[in-house]
This record gives structure tokens, C-alpha cells and sequence, in this order.
């Protein structure tokens, strides 16, 4: 929620900030609409509606005898084409110059250009339009367009059904022979093929061939059955006792005898061997007897075999007798269908052409009874009335969006501004682009004409916001330093020329001195000084008269207005200014001016314009990188930080410069300091007393935390 509600302020910011771009683009589309509304000539409408109903003629060719056009989308395109055709307008022209209506300007060339028609969606209404400067004549036009497309619709129904009428007789003509040569054709079928019985004789056919396929199968299946039993009983020998597990064998009389008489033997041998021995005659006898039983058996096994073999041979002759019964008789049967299928052919052609007759005559009657009647499918809902007020232009409608694109417009201008302004604005830009500390910022001086007032307002205007923010600074600029450590000498320089370093580095300088430090104040720019002309000093004795061994520390450094303050200008311009702030008499300045000044606070040139701050930087405790905001671009700024920690300077931090105190500026200082404002109108100096007093005892704080 909190996200959400900062980047809404910085959306506000922006515009507000670029509120001359949004103005301005609204006020050029705001007054581009009251002027093309102003400029257009009045256009006036006249509408009316015309009904196409669905019960239109049926009447139409043989191929689309069953389709309705009227209902069809083609069907109104078509019908609007034929009104904005050029015959058309020539028609309702003349239908106008005839009725002496439109006082002659009425040509087939107006009617044009002033139709509309169009469709009503979802209905079977049109909507005819006029449009143009006389409101009059596109009333007359209009109504003249419907009631010449009425008649023209009714003309036009009644010729089609008159013409189709004709077509649609002689193709009943034609129909009528077809019928008539279909029908004796049929007769002529039936008497040559003698169809008179064709149903009996078809039932008897069928008949037939049922008995026939059943008695196939059935013969089939006995010879497939017999053909089994011999394959399984060749399989086994004749005196097998497995031969007689078959149901043909085991069921046989003579071999049913045969077996009784066996067994009966054999239990009379099993008794006889209980007395006698196997040479016993009595056992010799049964034991012939025996193998004269079952020889007769093997025997008897060998005629049964003989008779299904005979039995199979039969089944066989009766399966192909059969069968060529079956397919003669299918033949018969496929001969008689060929005869059914052809007259069934026939009788439905002729059936088939008998019903189109029928129904050609009957839209023939039909047609003679709609084309004596003047019916017609159009039909007029709202005739045009003569409009009072035009339709275009719309003053309110063109205001509003004239007003809403110069908005919408003005704001993406403002926004595409702000994106491709790449320069150095807030705090936030400070953490994230130059990645260096924040060290507070100066709100654009406004009202101050006099340059030496805003070169010294810290002194001039003690109880200004913009005194405070300076106070800020050095609070800031005293915090910066690591623990244990004291900044007491400080460079103040930016990446460019007129970014506010200067009148920064005095204001600095006099927070300080307010503080109850001894500060120096030194003008290091020894190619373009500016600080004695702020306190109206003497500029002929100073830093480089000082460094060449012309004068000394006492001599260089001049007392000011300002209590605790001293400055030292820059003297006269020497030839070679960066070989002086970097000789070894630099550092010896430095150092006997930490011995005699709590504070020094060096103005220097820009960093990137020439090298005299990257000399002076490693000198001192701290560098003051001023930047002024909206101004330089981050690249030049970061450039200039670049350098300086190229010669391992300690940046402090950053101030920002410049800031605009309106809403839509970049920070509001205004809220910031609205404390002290109020204080002015009350016109209370004591409070400015207080806060000098404060800030002095805030320096001292640090000072002391520090040793």
C-alpha cells in the first residue's frame, strides 16, 4: 500500500512539474476543436424507415424453387445497391423535377451523394438517410427515394412473376411429355417381360430357393458327418476293441449278437480253465469257438464300415444335386429381380415427374392469381420529417474530446519529458544513480535579484528555509565522518560549471562560523574567483600570492561581517594554477591553517573543466559534490565522481542544488521548513536567535563526539 501510494505522488509530481506541457497541449487541442467546430459548414439529417416483408414472392427459377430471397442477406445488399445506383437517382431526379419538388437542385448527382441506406440489424427494416446543408431538400429527396423505390419494387415483382409465369409453362409443357413418354414406357415393360403376375411369381421364387438352401445345408452337414466318421474309423483296425467305442458300430444287430455270444463264451472258457488244463478238449473247443465269434465280429466291423463309406457316397451325389438345384433356382431368382428393380426405375420416374408437373402447375395458378393483383412486399414505417437542428458539428461532443485527447496527449508528452530527462533530480537519484550519500539539498533561491544576497543568504536571511538547509548540510557534512575521525577540512566542487558550487561553499562556510568554529573560507578557483566579490574584499593578496611566497597565512586571510568567518581569496590569477594547489606550499597552507581554524571549507573549479579539484582532493578530509538539480545529466555527474575517487578523494556526499519549492518540483521544501516561514510572518527574531544558538550547539556536539 505504502509503494503504491509514493508512486502515485511521483506520477503527480511529474505532471505537476510539467504542467506548462499539459496546458499547453490541452489548450492547443481545445481551441483546434472550437475552431474546426467553428469552421463547419451545419449538416443536416433526415431519416426514414421502410419495411421488406418476409412473404415475398415464391416465384423464382426451378433450381431455387423451394429458397426464400427475401429473407437472405444478398437480398438486402442488393436491394441497397439498386437505391444507391446511379439509374436509380436519375429515376427519383426526374420523379422530383416532374412533381416540381427541390427546386432544381435535385440532379441524379445530389441524390447520390446525400443517400444512405443501411440495414436494421436483427429486423427486415432499412434506414434511408439524407444528409446535407438544406434541410428541406434532404426531406424531399428522402421521401422521393422511398416512393420511387416502392414502385420500382412493385414494378419489379410484377414483370418477374409475369416473366416466370412464362418460363414456368413451357417447362410444365415440357414436363408433361416427359410424363407422358414415361408412362408408356412403363406399359411397354410390363408387356414384354409379362410382369401382369410379378408378385406371385417373385413369392414363388422365393419360396423355392428357401427350401432349396435348407435342404443344401442339410446335406451338406449329413456328408460332412459321414466323411468324419470314416476318417476317425480308418484311424483304428477292424479287430480293434476300441472299433466298438463308435456309435455306428456298437449300434449294429449283428455285431450286438456277436458280442453276447462272446461274452457268453468267454465265461464259459474262465470256467472251464478253473478245471481243466489248455489242452484239454473241453478248453480247446471254447477257445475255437472264441476266435470264430470274433472273426465274425471283425467281419460284420468291415460291413458296417462298407455301408457308411456307401451311405457317404450317397449323401455326396445328393449335395451337388441339391446345390445345382439351389443355384439354378437362384438364377431364376436374380432374373426376376432384375425385372423388379427395372420397373421399380421406371414407375419412380415416372412418379417423380408426375410430382413436378403437379407442382409447376400449381405455381403457375398460383402466379396467375398474385399478377393480377397490385401487391407489394414494401411498406413505409416513418417517412422523413424536416430536421430543425444538424447533426454535425456537435460543439459539446468536439469540446469534450478536444479537451480529453489534449489531457491524455499532454500527460504522455509530460511523462515522455520526464523519462528522457536523464538528469540528476531527487534523493532517490543520488542512492541509486550515483551511488554516493545524501547530503541534503538548497531550494532555488526565488526573489533574491541581488547576487550577493543569495552568494550569503546563510547570514543575510538567518531565518529562511533556505538558511536551514545549509544548516542541514553541515550537520551532515560534520556526521560524515568515520568514528573517531573530525572533517575540519572540506572541498566543496561540482562536475560543471554553474551548478551553485560556490555560493554553497560560502553559505557553507558561514553555518559553520554561526556554529561558534573558526572557519577559513578559501576561493581555490584560481581561474574564475567569485568569493571576494561576496564579502567585498580585497582580491590583490591572497591564495596564490600566498603559495608563490609573496605574503604570508596572516596577510592572505581577511576578516569578515560575518562573525568566525575569514576568508582568503584567490589573489591575482596565476599562469599556472593546477602546479600551484599541487606543490608541497599547498599542503603547508593547508596544515597551518587546520593550526589556526577549526574549520576550512575550499572552494574549488569544476572537476571535469580542469584538474585543480582532482589536485586538492586528496589534501583534504572530505570532498562536497554539488550538483545542481534538473540540470546535469547523471553521465557528467558520475564522470566527475569517477575522477575524484580516481585520486582516492573521500566524497562526503552529495547536495543537491536547485531545488524547486512549487508543487511539482522535485522535493518540497517548502513543507520542510514551513516552521520557520511562520516565524517570519510573526515576525519573531528571537526564534532566529534560538535557532543560531541551536546549531552552534549541535556543531559543538559533534566536536565533541569526534575528539
Amino acid at each position: 500500500m505504502e509503494e503504491s501510494e509514493l508512486g502515485l505522488r511521483d506520477y503527480l509530481r511529474v505532471v505537476l512539474k510539467r504542467l506548462w506541457v499539459v496546458v499547453t497541449v490541452v489548450t492547443l487541442f481545445f481551441v483546434g476543436a472550437a475552431f474546426q467546430t467553428w469552421r463547419t459548414i451545419p449538416m443536416y439529417r433526415a431519416a426514414s424507415t421502410i419495411l421488406i416483408e418476409r412473404q415475398t414472392p415464391r416465384l423464382t427459377t426451378l433450381d431455387e424453387l423451394y429458397k426464400s430471397t427475401a429473407a437472405s442477406v444478398d437480398f438486402y445488399s442488393t436491394e441497397i445497391r439498386l437505391m444507391q445506383s446511379r439509374s436509380f437517382a436519375e429515376r427519383v431526379a426526374a420523379r422530383m423535377a416532374a412533381a416540381g419538388s427541390g427546386g432544381g437542385a435535385a440532379t441524379a448527382g445530389a441524390v447520390q451523394g446525400a443517400l444512405r441506406v443501411s440495414t436494421v440489424e436483427n429486423s427486415r427494416l432499412l434506414s434511408v438517410t439524407t444528409e446535407g446543408t438544406d434541410p428541406k431538400l434532404i426531406t424531399e429527396i428522402n421521401n422521393a427515394v422511398v416512393d420511387a423505390y416502392i414502385e420500382d419494387a412493385l414494378a419489379r415483382r410484377v414483370g418477374d412473376v409475369r416473366a416466370l409465369t412464362t418460363q414456368l409453362a413451357k417447362e410444365a409443357e415440357d414436363l408433361r411429355k416427359k410424363l407422358d413418354d414415361g408412362e408408356r414406357s412403363l406399359q411397354e415393360f410390363k408387356e414384354k417381360n409379362k410382369l401382369a403376375t410379378l408378385g406371385e411369381q417373385a413369392n414363388v421364387v422365393s419360396t423355392k430357393l428357401d427350401e432349396l438352401a435348407s435342404g443344401v445345408t442339410a446335406a451338406e452337414k449329413e456328408r460332412r458327418s459321414l466323411d468324419a466318421t470314416l476318417d476317425a474309423l480308418k484311424q483304428v483296425p477292424a479287430d480293434d476293441p476300441k472299433i466298438l467305442t463308435f456309435l455306428e458300430v456298437r449300434e449294429n444287430l449283428g455285431i450286438a449278437a456277436l458280442r453276447t455270444e462272446e461274452g457268453k463264451l468267454q465265461q464259459d472258457w474262465n470256467e472251464a480253465a478253473k478245471k481243466y488244463r489248455p489242452k484239454h478238449p473241453r478248453m480247446i473247443a471254447l477257445q475255437s469257438r472264441l476266435e470264430t465269434v470274433r472273426k465274425a465280429m471283425v467281419a460284420e466291423v468291415k460291413n458296417v464300415i462298407d455301408g457308411l463309406r456307401a451311405r457317404y457316397d450317397a449323401a455326396l451325389r445328393n449335395e451337388e444335386k441339391t446345390r445345382q438345384a439351389f443355384e439354378a433356382q437362384s438364377g431364376a431368382k436374380l432374373a426376376n429381380d432384375r425385372l423388379a428393380t427395372a420397373y421399380a426405375s421406371l414407375s419412380r420416374e415416372v412418379e417423380t415427374t408426375r410430382a413436378l408437373y403437379q407442382n409447376l402447375v400449381k405455381r403457375i395458378q398460383e402466379a396467375a392469381v398474385t399478377s393480377s393483383v397490385d401487391a407489394n412486399n414494401v411498406s413505409v414505417v416513418d417517412r422523413a420529417l424536416q430536421p430543425t437542428v444538424p447533426f454535425r458539428p456537435q460543439p459539446g461532443t468536439n469540446m469534450t474530446l478536444g479537451l480529453v485527447l489534449g489531457v491524455v496527449l499532454g500527460v504522455g508528452l509530460a511523462f515522455l519529458i520526464e523519462h528522457l530527462d536523464n538528469s540528476v533530480k531527487t534523493p532517490e537519484d543520488v542512492d541509486t544513480a550515483l551511488k554516493l550519500p545524501y547530503l541534503g539539498h538548497v531550494p532555488m533561491m526565488e526573489g533574491k535579484s541581488d547576487e550577493k544576497d543569495r552568494d550569503r543568504v546563510a547570514f543575510t536571511d538567518v531565518k529562511s528555509h533556505i538558511s536551514e538547509s545549509f544548516r542541514g548540510i553541515r550537520t551532515a557534512v560534520l556526521f560524515s565522518a568515520p568514528a573517531g575521525e573530525t572533517v575540519r577540512t572540506v572541498l566543496v566542487v561540482s562536475s560543471g560549471p554553474r551548478e551553485g558550487k560556490t555560493t554553497t561553499s560560502i553559505n557553507l562556510a558561514i553555518a559553520m562560523a554561526q556554529a561558534g568554529n573558526r572557519v577559513l573560507l578559501i576561493d581555490a578557483d584560481l581561474r574564475r574567483p567569485r568569493i571576494h566579490k561576496a564579502f567585498a574584499a580585497d582580491d590583490a593578496i591572497g591564495l596564490s600570492s600566498l603559495l608563490v611566497g609573496e605574503s604570508t597565512l596572516e596577510e592572505a586571510a581577511q576578516k569578515t561581517d560575518v562573525e568566525n568567518l575569514a576568508i582568503m581569496p584567490s589573489g591575482p590569477i596565476p599562469p599556472n594554477p593546477s602546479e600551484l594547489l599541487g606543490s608541497q606550499r599547498m599542503r603547508e597552507v593547508l596544515a597551518r591553517a587546520r593550526e589556526r581554524f577549526d574549520r576550512v571549507v575550499i572552494d574549488s573549479p569544476p572537476v571535469i573543466a580542469v584538474t585543480d579539484a582532482c589536485v586538492l582532493a586528496p589534501l583534504v578530509d572530505g570532498v562536497v559534490l554539488v550538483v545542481r538539480a534538473a540540470h546535469i545529466g547523471r553521465d557528467v555527474v558520475g564522470r566527475g565522481r569517477d575522477l575524484l575517487r580516481a585520486v582516492k578523494a573521500r566524497i562526503l556526499g552529495v547536495v543537491l542544488n536547485g531545488i524547486s519549492q512549487r508543487r511539482g518540483g522535485y522535493y518540497y521544501g517548502a513543507y520542510d521548513y514551513s516552521y520557520y516561514q511562520s516565524e517570519d510572518a510573526a515576525g519573531g527574531g528571537g526564534k532566529g536567535r534560538s535557532s543560531k544558538r541551536s546549531g552552534a550547539a549541535a556543531a559543538a556536539a559533534v566536536d565533541k563526539e569526534k575528539a
